[in-house]
């Protein structure tokens, strides 16, 4: 199943780039730097605590939790803006927040 997500995605960053780790905001920072976008303009999705504290640490402008991955559902439901527990579900989302 492919979710058709190429549209919403302007970048992937690795866990191997030279940056300091999650939650730490530099990650978010770079990318919205080389994009040239500010922070408020970007929706990060994650599936950790440290995903969601990454991009509030940044201040982005909306954080999905993905549940059923590396994190528990309890940390992502107390600390992100929206959690979903079905991945189908993540382009009607984007598509919502996005150019909202």
């Amino acid at each position: 199943m492919t979710l058709q997500l190429y549209n919403y995605i302007d970048y992937i960053s690795c866990g191997d780039e030279n940056i300091p780790s999650k939650p730490h905001p530099d990650n978010i920072f770079n990318i919205c730097d080389k994009l040239n976008i500010e922070t408020k303009s970007t929706i990060v999705v994650g599936d950790t605590l440290h995903d969601i504290t990454m991009s509030k640490n940044a201040d982005c402008k909306l954080s999905v939790g993905i549940s059923g991955g590396a994190g528990s559902y309890d940390d992502l439901i107390n600390n992100a803006d929206l959690v979903i527990n079905d991945l189908n579900k993540l382009p009607k989302i984007l598509e919502k927040y996005a150019y909202a």
